[in-house]
């Protein structure tokens, strides 16, 4: 028998997208009429961070359900606003960080929600910012933190107690460093409610493999701030398979959430003129990411079964390239594979459901960075 999803999880994975089909509308319509948890539901959108897409998408295809708690409206309208006014001035402090490090022939590449939110999701309240991500070179890392430190930054963490930021002692920052693919986060406090803080992390390598030799690829082929439509989507999907088997990742209730995958696809959409599939293939060997690729693949053939996530899955068998499995998914398209993998999406929390997480990492993970 195949895995049967509640009414509640099919529907926040069918608004949790940007495109749609005649046909895919007419569903999540016909599935609103259906008996609706609809405080599930909104906590399942929580959990997967798509509160804003999920409401954007409501209002947009005037799909409001008669019956849905007047709570859960309002709810899901205050997150959608309260995010606008979040992003508009993230968004502003990513274009000032990005200029002053130009100002000072230091390149960095915007990633992840700051490209996203300008060039595929476009309604500022449609998908949370929580930081600002971007890509440099090791070369320039200690340059970065002189100019990061001129315009009030600091390497540290944020009590929410005694809204003070508490800076990283040097030991804190040298095993960050040898540790993990991003520098350790920036933080600036911030006048307005909706931003309390300003954290800013820079990503050094693709993966915790830390290869600085694939950085230069990407640097020497991707010019001035942009970066190529194959390494940003390549990112992404680092990015996604990173966090999703990584144990800090997995202890933080920060492993595995829809939005991620939502990115993946909505990008390849908005440049599929762009993109070639064996090019990308081809690419992601080249990078050292080809687990990374066809890990996120399976699993948007999985929640939105497209035809180019099915493509690329294909072409990566005919050339070998496939996965037989990770340290937690078998990757072999069976009802148990998809029942773990949804337990996973809806759940808050997975550390306490995974048995081979470290459980010294549960409970330290952060601690020793």
């Amino acid at each position: 028998m195949a895995f049967k999803l509640s009414n509640e999880q099919a529907l926040t994975i069918m608004l949790s997208r940007i495109t749609f089909s005649k046909s895919e509308i007419a569903l999540i319509a016909q599935l609103m009429k259906q008996d609706i948890n609809w405080v599930e539901f909104f906590n399942y959108a929580l959990i997967n961070k798509t509160v804003g897409l999920v409401y954007h998408n409501i209002v947009k295809h005037k799909l409001f359900p008669r019956r849905i708690k007047p709570t859960v409206l309002l709810m899901m309208r205050s997150f959608y606003n309260a995010m606008a006014v979040r992003n508009k001035i993230l968004l502003e402090s990513a274009d000032e960080i990005q200029n002053k490090m130009n100002a000072h022939g230091i390149r960095v590449i915007p990633l992840k929600g700051i490209t996203l939110l300008k060039e595929v999701y476009l309604f500022l309240g449609a998908r949370s910012l929580n930081d600002l991500d971007f890509l440099c070179s090791y070369k320039d890392i200690k340059s970065i933190a002189t100019i990061m430190n001129s315009i009030g930054y600091i390497e540290g963490e944020y009590d929410w107690n005694q809204k003070e930021i508490h800076p990283f002692s040097r030991k804190k920052k040298l095993l960050w460093k040898s540790k993990m693919n991003n520098l350790p986060t920036y933080i600036k406090k911030n006048d307005n409610l909706n931003v309390e803080i300003i954290e800013v992390d820079f990503s050094i390598s693709l993966d915790l493999k830390r290869n600085f030799e694939v950085m230069d690829k990407i640097f020497v082929k991707d010019m001035q701030n942009d970066i190529s439509v194959d390494d940003f989507l390549l990112h992404l999907c680092c990015h996604l398979f990173k966090e999703a088997e990584g144990d800090i990742w997995i202890a933080a209730a920060a492993d595995i959430n829809l939005i991620k995958f939502c990115d993946i696809r909505e990008y390849y959409i908005c440049n599929r003129n762009q993109i070639f599939d064996e090019r990308l293939i081809d690419r992601s060997v080249e990078l050292e990411c080809s687990n990374a690729l066809y890990y996120s693949m399976y699993y948007l053939h999985i929640i939105y079964n497209d035809d180019f996530s099915e493509n690329i899955l294909k072409l990566m068998n005919y050339k070998s390239l496939s996965i037989d499995k990770t340290r937690l998914s078998c990757l072999d398209f069976s009802d148990e594979e998809q029942a773990r993998f949804y337990k996973r999406v809806f759940t808050y929390k997975n550390a306490n459901n995974i048995s081979d997480v470290n459980f010294a990492t549960k409970q330290s993970a952060f601690d020793e960075l």
